[in-house]
């Protein structure tokens, strides 16, 4: 039986409805002009808004005809460790901070007697007593 209602139909290819069940709502063109120099027309419903900017094919922002461009977005910039820093403290404040932590690791130093790392002039003797040039090579 339902083959005889899909007789002579191209399913998927035409509406089965003949006739606009709706009217569509009135429409109004708005233009619009992108930085790179694109206009284009976008149709919206009389009764909505047109926004002030809409997004243009090559990725920009396109200002809609008579509107102001929006304010531009502050920059935020990245700081660096020192300027973090510098908020939190004087330089008078870090360098009483620098000379109470070397006289901490001096006296460290110096407790620890004949062991005792020199942070000027490291070892230069390899502690094994060996040195690569006595070696054998394999």
């Amino acid at each position: 039986m339902s083959e005889l209602s899909l007789r002579g139909m191209r399913i998927g290819s035409a509406s089965s409805l003949s006739d606009r069940v709706s009217e569509l709502a009135p429409r109004a063109r708005h233009s619009y002009t992108c930085p790179q120099g694109h206009t284009f027309t976008v149709p919206l419903a009389t009764d909505a808004a047109a926004p002030a900017t809409w997004g243009c094919r090559c990725g920009e922002d396109a200002l809609g005809d008579g509107a102001t461009p929006p304010p531009a977005r502050a920059v935020r910039t990245s700081r660096t460790h020192w300027q973090i820093l510098l908020e939190r403290r004087t330089i008078a404040e870090l360098e009483k901070l620098l000379d109470e932590r070397l006289a901490a690791l001096r006296n460290e130093r110096d407790g620890m007697g004949d062991e005792a790392i020199d942070l000027v002039r490291p070892a230069l003797s390899n502690p094994r007593g060996s040195t690569a040039r006595t070696r054998k090579s394999a």
